[in-house]
């Protein structure tokens, strides 16, 4: 029967071995496979004495696929066991308070992103302005803070919830709502790339959509500038116009 301590290390592993930079990654996938036969085998002859430990072990395994950081961090506090001494009680205490104060201020860094987005697409953009096309900001805001929560990516969480509000819309534009002329319009207006004002347009909503695509790609590329030292706007509209 395996320790505690040997149990939170094999679960430790086995969380490091889902930390993948590249695709194949023969090692880590090697440690992932024996971690996962490990405590699968431990649960299965129920050497995991320690009740919080066994629950830990098994929520890590049933969401292989990846948990959302602030569902893990909020799972570990309540698997959180502190011992009978006065010290650890006080940790356990200092450690809840630290955890409710992270909490609240990314809320708050959240609560005041969002409000930035809904300024680009009504304010900015008048991406509301068009006739047809889904508004996903809040979908758009609520995945990105899911998927990025620390405060300092907040730069990386505005660039991702705004290309996925202006892929929607463009996508609703080709497939529903905009003429084939209008659609291959925008694809050669991307393509060009040159400042909305210096341009003619079939309709407003071709404007629109190519004036909040081309002032956000722009941001974004002079953001980027100071990180990347390159201008990388050329990237951008590769991309965009594929």
């Amino acid at each position: 029967m395996v320790e505690r301590s040997g149990i939170t290390t094999v679960l430790e592993l086995y969380r490091a071995s889902q930390v993948r930079v590249y695709e194949e990654e023969n090692i880590l996938e090697r440690i992932n496979d024996w971690t996962t036969k490990f405590l699968k085998q431990e649960l299965q002859s129920n050497n995991i004495l320690d009740k919080k430990l066994k629950e830990q072990v098994e929520f890590e395994l049933k969401n292989f696929h990846g948990i959302i950081d602030r569902i893990g961090h909020r799972r570990n506090i309540e698997l959180y066991v502190a011992d009978d001494n006065q010290s650890s009680d006080v940790h356990n205490e200092d450690l809840q308070k630290f955890s409710r104060q992270d909490f609240n201020l990314c809320q708050a860094q959240h609560q005041k992103e969002f409000e930035l987005l809904e300024r680009w697409y009504y304010v900015d953009s008048k991406l509301d302005s068009m006739e047809y096309g889904r508004n996903v900001t809040r979908v758009a805001h609520i995945l990105t803070s899911a998927m990025m929560a620390d405060p300092e990516l907040d730069h990386a969480r505005a660039a991702f919830a705004k290309n996925i509000v202006l892929v929607t819309r463009l996508d609703d534009f080709f497939d529903y709502h905009g003429s084939r002329e209008d659609s291959l319009k925008i694809i050669d207006l991307i393509r060009e790339w040159k400042h909305p004002s210096s341009l003619t347009y079939s309709n407003e909503e071709v404007e629109i959509l190519y004036t909040a695509l081309y002032n956000t790609l722009t941001e974004l590329a002079e953001i980027a500038y100071p990180i990347q030292g390159r201008d990388i706007t050329n990237v951008l509209t590769h991309l965009a116009s594929q």
